[in-house]
């Protein structure tokens, strides 16, 4: 803010002048991010939506609630029912996605739709809309010969039920090397010209190669055993969602994070690495929850979403929100992270440099407000604003449940000199900040003027020029006005102003409070400058 008067012991009313055009004055310098990183701290980890899985053990074993009253917090509105047996099935294996589909058993007794006879491994490769190359070799390993080329779709599986034996059951040879040992059959498909390899297998024999890798099998431990109601509370969340999925026209669900990880019964990995996916504790959690699923008040299978922790509150949506009392067991109820400048200014360029990170509106859930809805990256260019759920994906985020304390730009440095010529300051002290409105006029009536800023609708005024001097600061004004300064009524002592659009409100006191004096003068896009232009 620039602004001319006379001098002189007293001082008359000061002048309103407005420059038009390309006239710079008073506009806050930007300012880049104060520090390398975006330091953000948050709770919890994942969607918070239904069952948090932390919370639930916290339950069972802090709060000795069971696995129906676990359910009945988590997912409010819905009860307890049967789907009355064994249901039948159907994951998506995404690794095949688009790629060939290649089985093998040990025991050579491999069996498929495409042709007669048993073999120890099979493989099923598109050719063209709806065809399939079938070939046939010792092991995953190959070499493959050509056994028949049909039309889709493809089964591959165990000549005879293979039950708990390893050896009957089928390998899949995944395109890393890895083989997965699978429960039930597989059937590759042409859909809309890609092929997709579906795992078919009863819905109990699915959980067991599901919650396992949901929650923690060791957790069944725990508590002299309390810690079963945990995994059984999830065993009837992990049956519900899967049967209330409906993912395409070929499965109902798929085998990753974005439906519920699916990992069948155990792995061998390329460099010999055995591991069991199928545990006697989620075993038992899910034979002892068998066919029990909770059910919406309409009678359909609820969608039970669950996250592995909540923070201390769920998110709501289908189902009421809650307090999580239990989560306080969870390693990340509290977390911090941190995001590169870089990143944010490389992901939304159109802000150019980076001043801060703004949450705006939150769902009030929780310490601090709670999950963010709505944040605002705003930079020297311009701001963009983002759901807080993309914000979180974007960055990596544990959750949206998330805090972020923009430090203070470093302070501005003023430099004083007493005449008019070239030379050293005269004094220097630090007031404000860079990106601050700034103003410099008598504030007390002294005959001597000193600085004042202005930011986001607050005044902030020195009372002297030495290093140290108190501040008077109050709230005046909206955070877009123009900050002016000027002795509106004569009596000597300069106080602040702003103006907004094309009106003026002066006030006589700096103090918060209303205009004294609104008028009109000049244009919106026009820089305000105050004096005493004629003495």
């Amino acid at each position: 803010m620039a602004e001319e008067r006379a001098a002189g012991p007293r001082r008359l009313a000061s002048a309103l002048l407005v420059f038009v055009g390309l006239v710079v004055l008073g506009v806050p310098a930007a300012h880049a991010y104060p520090s390398p990183t975006v330091e953000v701290t948050g709770h919890g980890w994942g969607h918070g939506r239904g069952l948090g899985q932390w919370g639930s053990l916290g339950y069972a074993l802090d709060h000795g609630w069971t696995y129906s009253r676990i359910l009945n917090h988590y997912y409010g509105g819905t009860t307890a029912a049967s789907l009355g047996g064994d249901v039948p099935m159907t994951v998506q294996l995404r690794r095949f996605d688009g790629r060939e589909t290649a089985v093998m058993q040990e025991r050579g007794q491999l069996g498929t739709s495409a042709a007669g006879g048993s073999f120890a491994a099979l493989r099923a490769r598109r050719v063209g809309a709806n065809t399939f190359a079938v070939e046939r070799a010792a092991s995953c390993a190959g070499p493959w010969a050509p056994l028949t080329l049909v039309a889709g779709p493809v089964t591959f599986g165990p000549q005879a039920p293979a039950g708990d034996d390893r050896a009957s059951m089928i390998q899949a040879c995944e395109p890393d090397g890895t083989r997965r040992w699978l429960r039930g059959h597989l059937q590759v498909v042409d859909r809309g010209g890609v092929s997709v390899t579906v795992n078919h297998l009863p819905m109990e024999s699915y959980l067991r190669g599901v919650v396992p890798l949901e929650s923690s099998p060791s957790w069944g431990s725990l508590g002299g055993g309390l810690g079963m109601h945990a995994l059984r509370a999830q065993a009837v969340a992990a049956r519900s969602y899967a049967q209330a999925e409906t993912r395409s026209a070929v499965a109902k669900t798929c085998d990753t994070a974005a439906c519920q990880v699916y990992g069948g019964v155990a792995t061998l990995a390329p460099n010999g690495t055995f591991k069991s996916v199928e545990h006697a504790n989620t075993d038992t959690a899910v034979r002892e929850t068998a066919a029990e699923v909770r059910r919406m008040p309409s009678g359909a299978v609820a969608r039970t979403e669950f996250s592995a922790s909540t923070g201390g509150w769920t998110a709501g949506g289908t189902f009421p929100a809650v307090q999580d009392l239990g989560d306080t067991r969870s390693p990340l109820h509290s977390w911090t992270a941190s995001i590169p400048v870089t990143s944010i200014q490389s992901a939304f360029p159109t802000i150019g440099v980076l001043q801060a990170v703004d949450v705006t509106r939150r769902n009030g859930l929780g310490s601090g407000g709670g999950r963010a809805l709505d944040v605002v990256v705003r930079g020297s260019a311009g701001s963009v604003t983002r759901t807080g759920a993309q914000f979180r994906s974007q960055f990596g985020l544990r959750s949206d449940w998330f805090f972020v304390t923009n430090p203070a730009p470093p302070p501005a440095a003023w430099f004083l000199r007493n005449t008019v010529t070239s030379g050293t300051a005269d004094l220097s002290f630090l007031h404000g900040e860079g990106s601050d409105h700034v103003l410099s006029c008598d504030w007390d009536g002294d005959g001597i003027d000193t600085p004042g800023t202005f930011r986001s609708g607050r005044f902030s005024l020195r009372s002297s020029n030495g290093v140290t001097s108190t501040d008077v600061t109050f709230s005046y004004g909206m955070t877009s006005d123009m900050p002016v300064c000027g002795d509106w009524d004569g009596n000597g002592t300069d106080t602040v102003g702003v103006k907004r659009g094309g009106t003026w409100y002066l006030r006589n006191r700096n103090s918060t409070g209303i205009a004294d004096v609104s008028l009109r003068y000049g244009s919106p896009g026009d820089t305000p400058v105050t004096g005493d232009w004629d003495g």
